[in-house]
């Protein structure tokens, strides 16, 4: 744990200079560097000019750059924020006060994406932002109840249509909602087999990637069926199944399983943040009370 908070901190303290340096070149000493695969313990040298690495190691020529001492800290490559849901720019800078460099955007609503979509464009303070747009979902449909009104899909026919006014708003990928669980427990309509085909061919024909939000085994198999690329959110019915794992394995699907929900429901990762004094002074308002509100679901 304390070489993750030392990661994050150097992380932190990188990522606040350069977005106030007005020329993002500089040079960070004696860190040590854990390029994604392999922790290199031997500190050294990493030279940033105009935001981009240029070099590693302690023989190219820094002269004239600023020095950020990375003396007993570890660099790392910037984290992804698989699966978000984003309203607000200010949630971009939050996102990059913690080493988020990039947010995969799960799904938001028209009124933000455009701010959105600037800021990730313009702002070196905000982490980059690519997103969904709407998702595609039934006429009442999960996806549906949170007072914005969207455009749903009714049958394969309507498919192509839908993904093409997506297209045309700048979708960085589609996602297609699957909801078996909640049509079957009260009553939420869901999307079909043909429709979810439907969509994931309107979407390859654009060159897209497809991710499926799936919440039963019945889900997982309709996603894969239709040959999406990814799904966003794990099975909740048959514990650990190995044959879903098979499955999705030999079809290539990868799987964001967004695990930290259900522990956020359950309030152990939230009351570890709020309690770590390395971590709360970097959390604004709105992520303190979404930690810090009581959850009534079993």
């Amino acid at each position: 744990m304390t070489n993750i908070r030392a990661a994050i901190a150097i992380t932190v303290i990188v990522l606040s200079f350069v977005t106030h340096a007005d020329k993002a070149s500089f040079v960070i000493s004696n860190v040590q560097i854990f390029d994604g695969e392999t922790m290199h313990s031997i500190p050294t040298d990493v030279i940033v000019r105009h935001g981009v690495v240029t070099g590693i190691g302690k023989t190219a020529n820094t002269e004239g750059l600023t020095q950020v001492d990375g003396a007993g800290a570890t660099l790392l490559p910037g984290f992804i924020d698989a699966h978000a849901h984003t309203e607000d720019v200010a949630q971009l800078k939050e996102a990059l006060r913690f080493g988020i460099t990039t947010v995969l955007d799960m799904g938001t609503f028209p009124p933000h994406e455009a701010a959105l979509r600037y800021a990730a464009a313009k702002d070196l303070s905000v982490a980059d932002f690519r997103s969904a747009g709407i998702w595609a979902t039934a006429p009442g449909g999960h996806g549906t109840e949170y007072g914005f009104e969207i455009p749903t899909v009714t049958d394969p026919k309507r498919a192509w249509e839908f993904v093409n006014a997506r297209v045309k708003e700048g979708i960085d990928f589609l996602k297609i909602v699957i909801n078996g669980v909640r049509h079957a427990n009260s009553g939420t309509p869901t999307l079909d087999a043909a429709t979810v085909k439907a969509l994931v061919e309107a979407a390859h024909t654009h060159g897209l990637l497809v991710v499926a939000h799936v919440e039963s085994d019945a889900d997982v198999r309709v996603a894969v069926g239709a040959e999406v690329d990814g799904l966003v959110h794990h099975w909740r019915d048959g514990g650990a199944r190995v044959d879903l794992a098979h499955l999705l394995a030999s079809e290539e699907v990868f799987v964001m399983p967004t695990l930290t929900a259900p522990d956020g429901l359950i309030g152990v990762g939230p009351r570890m943040l709020l309690n770590d004094p390395l971590i709360t002074p970097y959390l604004s308002p709105l992520a303190r009370y979404q930690l810090g509100k009581k959850v009534t679901a079993p």
